[in-house]
C-alpha cells in the first residue's frame, strides 16, 4: 500500500501482519508522513485474524503464543505491515479471538498425534475465553468420556430448560440448541430435536412436553463443527448443498476442513436475535479441491427463524457455482 493509497482508507479496516507474531484487523487512524521517509500508520486494534505460530515443546513446557495486540490498542506501524483488508469486520474482538483459536485448533486436528499437547494448550487458551465452546473441544479431543454419547438431564432455571451434563458439569440451553438429542420415552431412546421452550420433536413428527429430570443423550460426533453445521440448516438447504456437491463429485465425507462461524453465533445468540457472517468449508477428493464460502443470516423468532444461506463452490481449476436458500417467511424477493 502506499502512502496514496493509505490517506484513502484512513478511518476504514486494514491488515497488520506480524508474520509469525500473528495476523491482525485494524482500523487505520491516521497516516504519518514525514519528508524523504517511508509513511507510517497510526492503527487502532480491533480484531486478530490469526494466531502467532505456536511452538512445538514438551508438553509439560508448552505455553500458548497468545496474541501480541489487545482491543482498541493504538499503535505505530511501519508501511511495509501494513496490507489493504479484504475481511468485513463483523465480529468483536472477542469473537475474532474465539475464531482464530477454534480455526488453530482444527489445523492441529489432523496431526493429532504430533500436535496433541498444542490442542490441549489451545483448548485451555480457550476455555479462558469462552468455556462453553471450549467444553466441546474438550470433549472432542480429550476423551474424558470414551463412550459415544453425553448424557444429560432437563432443569428449568432462570426462566429456560437448561440440559445438564452432571459429570462434566457443563450446560446448553435448550432453545435454539442446534444438536439432534436421543430422548428416553418408557425405557427407549427417541430421535428428535428441541423446538421452543420444553418441546420435543422426534423424527417422526411426534411431540412431547418435556419435565424436570428427563433424561437425554448426545452423539459425540455432532460435536464436529462440520456436523454441528449440517444438521443446522434446514432441509431444502441441505438438499440443494449435497446436490451441488454430488454436481462437483464430492460428498460429506470429504470434507477436510471447516471453519463454524455459525456455530459460534448460535452459542452467542442469547442476547442477539440477528446475526451475519461466513463459513469456510474444504472438500477434496483425488481430482480437485473445493472452498465453499457459506454467508448466512439468521433472525432469531419466537415462532419461525428467518434464514437465509448462499453458498459459493469454487475449485482449483476456476469451475465456480452460487446456490441460495431462503424460508417463506423471511421476507426476501
Amino acid at each position: 500500500m502506499d502512502r496514496k493509497q493509505a490517506q484513502s482508507h484512513i478511518g476504514k479496516h486494514i491488515i497488520i501482519d506480524e508474520l509469525a507474531n500473528g495476523v491482525y484487523i485494524g482500523e487505520l487512524l491516521d497516516v504519518l508522513a514525514e519528508p524523504k521517509k517511508p509513511w507510517r500508520g497510526l492503527v487502532k486494534m480491533k480484531g486478530v485474524l490469526s494466531l502467532p505460530e505456536q511452538v512445538t515443546e514438551a508438553a509439560e513446557s508448552f505455553l500458548i503464543n497468545k496474541p501480541i495486540y489487545h482491543e482498541d490498542q493504538i499503535e505505530e506501524f511501519p508501511s511495509t505491515k501494513i496490507k489493504v483488508s479484504t475481511v468485513e469486520v463483523v465480529e468483536t474482538y472477542q469473537e475474532s479471538l474465539i475464531t482464530a483459536v477454534t480455526s488453530a485448533i482444527e489445523r492441529c486436528k489432523f496431526s493429532i498425534e504430533q500436535n496433541g499437547h498444542t490442542i490441549s494448550g489451545l483448548v485451555e487458551y480457550l476455555h479462558e475465553i469462552n468455556p462453553t465452546i471450549a467444553q466441546l473441544y474438550k470433549d472432542n479431543f480429550e476423551g474424558k468420556d470414551d463412550g459415544a454419547y453425553v448424557y444429560y438431564t432437563v432443569q428449568f432455571e432462570h426462566g429456560q430448560w437448561m440440559l445438564f451434563d452432571q459429570i462434566q458439569g457443563q450446560s446448553l440451553a435448550a432453545n435454539g440448541c442446534p444438536f439432534s438429542f436421543d430422548f428416553l420415552v418408557e425405557g427407549k431412546w427417541k430421535k428428535g430435536r428441541f423446538l421452543n421452550g420444553n418441546t420435543f420433536q422426534t423424527v417422526d413428527g411426534v411431540k412431547y412436553a418435556v419435565a424436570s429430570s428427563d433424561k437425554f443423550r448426545l452423539e459425540r460426533s455432532q460435536f464436529d463443527p462440520y456436523q454441528i453445521l449440517i444438521n443446522e440448516l434446514e432441509k431444502p438447504a441441505l438438499e440443494a448443498l449435497e446436490r451441488n456437491l454430488h454436481f462437483f463429485d464430492v460428498t460429506h465425507d470429504h470434507v477436510t476442513h471447516c471453519h463454524n462461524s455459525l456455530l459460534l453465533n448460535l452459542l452467542h445468540s442469547n442476547n442477539v436475535k440477528k446475526f451475519q457472517g461466513v463459513n469456510f468449508i474444504t472438500y477434496q477428493n483425488q481430482h480437485h479441491t473445493i472452498i465453499v464460502q457459506h454467508h448466512f443470516e439468521r433472525s432469531l423468532k419466537e415462532s419461525k427463524d428467518d434464514v437465509f444461506d448462499r453458498f459459493e463452490f469454487t475449485t482449483d481449476k476456476g469451475k465456480r457455482s452460487i446456490i441460495t436458500y431462503t424460508n417463506q417467511y423471511s421476507g426476501r424477493n
